[in-house]
Order: C-alpha cells, then structure tokens, then sequence
C-alpha cells in the first residue's frame, strides 16, 4: 500500500470503537461474506473454497511432532475450531472446545514401488480440490506424502470461510514454531491469542452502520458495484461446458521486462500492481470483455496491528471500476486506474457483500455478486524452512477451485515475476488461456516500452509475434 493509500484508509476509518475481545455463546453470527460462501457450498455441486499451502521438504520428518504441532495449533485459534449450521433460520457459526484436525501420511505398501512425480501430482492436486464439510468439520487438514524415506511433499489447506492468505502464513509459522520446539523437547513459547474472528465480527457490526456504513455506500454508489450485473468477464468459449474442478495456467514475466515495468511505474510515481491491474485490463478488453470492467482484487483488511495474528476470514475483494479508451494516453490510463486503486484501498473494510446486504438485506448473495474477474499481486519470498531438519521448496498446484471464473495471480519474487492464470473449465477452455496468458504478456512488454504520451490501443493491439491472429 502506499503512502496516498494509507492516508486515505485512515482519513476513511477515523473515529471507529476499539477492537476488545467480546462474550462468548454456543454460536455466533456469521459475516455476509461467510454467509456468501456457506451458500455457495450448500447449493452444490460441492466445491473446495480451500486456502493451500503446499511444500516438497527434503530431510527427516517427525510425524508425531507434526501431528502435535498440528493440533496446538488447532487449539490456539478458535477459527480453526469452528463449524456452521443454520439456527432459526440464520447462519450461525459454533466453536468447539477441540475439534481435531485432519492429519493423513499417504506412503507407498510396504515392499511397493515409490509414488512417481505424476502420481505424487495427482494426488496433490486431488487434497487441493477436495471438500471440506462445513457441518462437522474439521476446517483444517494437514496431508502428508511420502516421496523417498527422507522427502515428502506437505499439504496444508483451510476452509477460505474461516481463514484467508494471511491467515495461513500465520498457521504456518506457528506450526513450524511449535514442530521445532518438540523435535528438540522444548516449548514453542508463543504469544497468546487474545483475539479471535468472533471478536473481530462483533466489531465490525458495531460499526458498520450509521455514517460509517454511508461512506462506503457512496463508494459503492462511485464504483458501481451495487448496479452492476454478474456476467462473464469473457464470451465463454465452451459450446459444451463439462464439470471439472479449476485449473491454473502458470507463466513468467520475462526479467527484462519486469525490471522495466517497476521503472515504468515508478517514474510515473505509481505503484507496480496498478501498472499489472491495468494491463489485465486491456487484455480483458482486448478478448471481448467490453470498455467498461469491474475486476476484484484481494486485500487484506487488516489495517489495525492488533489483528496481524487473527486467523479468519477478513480479507475484502475490492471492486476496481475500469473504463477503457483507446484514445487515451498511456499516462492518463494507468493514472486513473491509480486513482481507482487509491480509493477501493481506502474502503476495503467493508466487503461487497456488506453492501449488497445493506442496499438490500434480501438480496441473494450467490446470485448478485458482481465480480467475476479476480486480479491480485503476492510478495514472495522463500523465508523459513517450514519445518525443522528440512529444507523446502514451493511445489505448485494445478488444480483449484475458484469462485470466480477468471483470476490473475502475479507472484512478485524481488526481480522476477511469476503468474497464475486460473479459470473455470466449464466457461473457458485451455487454448483461450494459453492466448489470454501470451498476449497478457504482449502488452506487459508493449507498457514497458511505451512513451507515456502514447496511446492505449498500441497496447491493445500489441503482438509479441506479429503473425500472429
């Protein structure tokens, strides 16, 4: 976020309550978000709204130590405790005093042949997609596979109705805290969670209402999101949609490239994301996605230090209005969209679904969300080992389930770029992704070449092979 972004947010959120821990009951209200998601799973068919982490770890794995850590864990968050059921006709959510996670080894029989990188594939993308009941839990699984005696590839997913990106680098680190401490027969010494999602859902309707709510309705008002119409971000390509689960298209930004954008944007005083964002899009114009857009980008919503250790689901899709002009310079376009970063920013505490429930307390969430193109960027870095005795690598899933039939995911690494192009198989098929994904980066070479004063078309015409239809 910078500097003009953070101003803003905070001018936006003065003057609200303190965040305190709140009473608990046997159940507690839901957020419209949560809400969102719990209708989205009981509607069917069920699909997996799981938030994944996954590793290959080279070196020694304590099973009994993970499963241990895996549990403490559990115990610390009451998130991580939490199922749902509908109660009196609501939505409710129930803490448990101790709801086990799920912790599974998968090794070859014994005196079998070792797992093969395509099965090992498999099966990781198959616990990536796999459904989690809402009902009964357990919301968090922790699924282990055994490569060779010394090599594993580790799996671990949460439910996104109770967690969200920053809630599973949380889970993470404290699992690997407390996997270490009982390799070496110690205690993790972790701080104590004070503060829960319940606590941080009571605050949030403490407040969200009066003047405060009318701030983001206007904001709502200005980015159109109350009247837009849910519909494709692209024609769908497919006469003959089959059931499948999402898959990911994954890409690099060439180095030169990216070493060029970030010049790019920061000579025109704008940050790297708005430069992507607009990009995306052009592309989405460029494939038939019209002039006037509405993408969603992820933030975190976690503006208050009191809620860096909060595992839950807080992070808010910002609705971006993106008005495309051919005519307009480069300058101008990337200037507004700037502009419209700045502003979504400064309202990310309330969700689009706390608006369409406050515009309209019946209105049907499944059905009226706006937004069907998803646009986020990820700083990445390797950090820790993720346990002990081990060193680690990414090891990428293919395979996820998405609620949105188009989301771009730029991984920032420092001086490289990597990207994720996901889509839902039953509207898109895989030629119009490996288009999607090579003429995204066609424009992103086309911007970091540009003269400011050009105009947008170059961009939208922008061919890498100019043989190319």
């Amino acid at each position: 976020m910078s500097w003009a972004q953070h101003r803003r947010r905070r001018a936006v959120e003065a003057g609200l309550p303190p965040l305190v821990r709140t009473s608990r009951g046997p159940d507690h209200p839901v957020t419209p978000a949560q809400h969102r998601l719990w209708l989205l799973d009981q509607a069917g068919p069920r699909i997996a709204y799981n938030i994944t982490l996954s590793r290959r770890l080279r070196g020694p794995i304590d099973l009994v130590a993970l499963r241990h850590a895996t549990r403490v864990v559990s115990r610390r968050h009451e998130a991580l405790r939490t199922t749902f059921a509908e109660a009196g006709g609501q939505v409710r959510q129930r803490l448990h005093a101790d709801l086990p996670p799920e912790v599974v080894l998968r090794e070859p029989p014994p005196g079998g042949p070792p797992f093969t990188e395509a099965d090992i594939r498999r099966m990781v993308d198959a616990e990536a997609t796999r459904p989690m009941c809402l009902r009964t839990g357990p919301l968090l699984r922790l699924w282990l596979v055994r490569c060779a005696p010394t090599e594993h590839v580790l799996v671990l997913s949460v439910h996104h109705i109770v967690a969200d990106g920053w809630s599973l680098r949380v889970i993470a680190a404290e699992l690997a805290a407390v996997y270490r401490a009982r390799v070496d027969g110690d205690e993790a010494g972790l701080p104590p969670v004070d503060l829960h999602l319940v606590d941080v859902v009571d605050w949030r309707r403490s407040w969200l209402r009066g003047e405060h709510l009318q701030r983001y309705l206007d904001f709502a008002d200005r980015s159109g999101v109350l009247r837009a119409v849910a519909s494709p971000p692209l024609p769908p390509t497919r006469s003959d949609p089959v059931a499948g689960t999402g898959v990911r298209h994954g890409f690099d930004v060439a180095p030169g490239v990216a070493d060029r954008l970030r010049r790019y944007a920061a000579d025109l005083g704008l940050t790297l994301f708005t430069v992507m964002l607009a990009a995306y899009a052009l592309l989405l114009t460029r494939h038939g996605g019209g002039r006037d857009l509405l993408i969603g980008s992820p933030a975190a919503n976690r503006s208050r230090p009191e809620l860096a250790r909060v595992v839950g689901y807080l992070v808010t899709i910002m609705p971006l209005r993106l008005v495309m002009d051919a005519d307009e310079r480069v300058a101008d376009l990337l200037t507004r969209v700037g502009a419209a970063v700045t502003d979504a920013f400064a309202h990310q505490a309330a969700t689009i679904e706390d608006l369409l429930t406050a515009a309209d307390p019946h209105t049907d969430l499944r059905t009226a969300y706006p937004i069907t193109a998803l646009f986020a960027l990820h700083s990445f870095h390797r950090g820790d080992t993720v346990l002990a005795a081990t060193t680690d690598e990414p090891y990428p899933i293919h395979a996820k389930d998405t609620e949105f039939p188009l989301a771009l995911s730029i991984l920032d690494g420092g001086p490289e770029l990597h990207g994720y192009l996901g889509y839902d198989p039953r509207q898109y098929d895989a030629a119009l992704a490996d288009r999607l994904v090579t003429d995204y980066r066609s424009i992103l070479t086309a911007m970091a070449a540009a003269d400011p004063d050009a105009r947008t078309a170059a961009l939208l015409t922008a061919r890498d092979d100019p043989g190319r239809p």
